[in-house]
């Protein structure tokens, strides 16, 4: 988990006693790690393959919202406070994740009282991931906003890269109708800013959104 920001951001004895306590598990494409109601209290951060947060979006029911990838770590919420799942999380490939069961957690917080201020930075830095989102979805030109959305997703890793989902799940992330946002996708191609393959599409100019506003 060398990629992940929460643990980074932990002192390195904190960081250790974490791992300690994850045990592996993995899901299926397409299989949810939980659902927004549940009432579990477990923590997971993903080691391979990319999860969907999906949010209730009153119109449309459920909306995928954002993606994590390797060394994102998620569930947070309902640890802290004890209510159920606010949004759901999804397999949108095969993936593999470490999770902290609340039994493991209870453990931690005996042993370093203090975990709780790391559950509270974790819950700053995806609570900064949701405003992000919030505020991309805000943005009332279809085009710029495509494009924000792209490039929040390409960079969901911390670095550029193909994102692995396919044009009806981008098109629902942007909240553009299939049809509006494949022509729109065609016109990205055609203009060199997107490069699209079976299941993936990758900003090829990662660096050039600001030019394609105009």
């Amino acid at each position: 988990m060398e990629d992940s920001r929460w643990l980074q951001a932990l002192d390195t004895s904190t960081a250790q006693r974490i791992l300690k306590e994850v045990t592996k598990i993995e899901f299926e494409r397409s299989q949810n790690i939980y659902a927004i109601g549940d009432q579990n209290r477990e923590l997971y951060g993903l080691i391979k393959g990319v999860v969907g947060v999906q949010i209730d979006h009153s119109e449309a029911g459920l909306a995928l919202g954002h993606i994590f990838g390797p060394g994102d770590w998620f569930g947070e919420a309902a640890v802290i406070t004890g209510t159920a799942r606010l949004i759901g999380t999804i397999a949108l490939t095969d993936c593999e994740l470490f999770r902290i069961t609340e039994t493991g957690l209870h453990s931690i917080l005996r042993e370093l009282p203090d975990f709780w201020r790391a559950l509270g930075v974790l819950s700053a830095l995806n609570g900064a991931l949701a405003i992000q989102v919030s505020r991309d979805l805000l943005i009332a030109n279809t085009r710029e906003r495509c494009l924000t959305i792209l490039k929040r997703l390409a960079n969901s890793s911390g670095r550029p890269r193909a994102i692995p989902l396919t044009q009806e799940q981008l098109a629902e992330a942007c909240r553009v109708s299939r049809s509006g946002f494949a022509k729109l996708l065609s016109e990205l191609e055609e203009e060199g800013y997107v490069r699209r393959k079976y299941g993936h599409v990758a900003l090829v100019q990662n660096n050039k959104d600001d030019q394609a506003k105009h």
